[in-house]
């Protein structure tokens, strides 16, 4: 099939098709006789593969690693759970750090509604070099 129904079946655009197939995220995509990408169904499974993966959080790095150990998944799964307790763990951080980010917006919002006077205080506080929160 060519690169606009594999884009269509896989989610992708055809730009990003051809970026990984570049990189060779895939396995070689064969060519018609005119040298135009021609996906088959092997292909389309690939690209929902990935597909699924990115969109469990894992970068194109850990994709080539799983797709790679896909071939072997018995013998992969040590190393299929290090990548993805690996991924949980930098989810946790995320989290972490974006509750964080919470509790100081929500800090500054209540000194905006607090405080009566004509200047803003969120700019103050931002702007007060002795009492930075970093």
């Amino acid at each position: 099939m060519k690169i606009g129904e594999a884009s269509r079946r896989s989610g992708f655009s055809a730009e990003t098709l051809r970026y990984y197939d570049k990189i060779g995220l895939l396995d070689a995509v064969g060519r018609d006789a005119a040298g135009r990408r021609d996906y088959d169904g092997h292909d389309i499974e690939q690209l929902m593969f990935i597909r699924r993966a990115k969109s469990a959080g894992f970068s194109l790095d850990d994709i080539r690693v799983l797709l790679r150990l896909r071939s072997a998944p018995n013998e992969a799964r040590r190393q299929v759970l290090g990548l993805t307790q690996a991924k949980l763990a930098e989810i946790e951080h995320k989290i972490s750090s974006l509750s964080a980010f919470k509790e100081e917006l929500t800090r500054l919002s209540h000194l905006c509604c607090s405080d009566g006077g004509d200047s803003c205080p969120i700019l103050s506080q931002l702007s007060d070099t002795e009492h930075s929160h970093a």
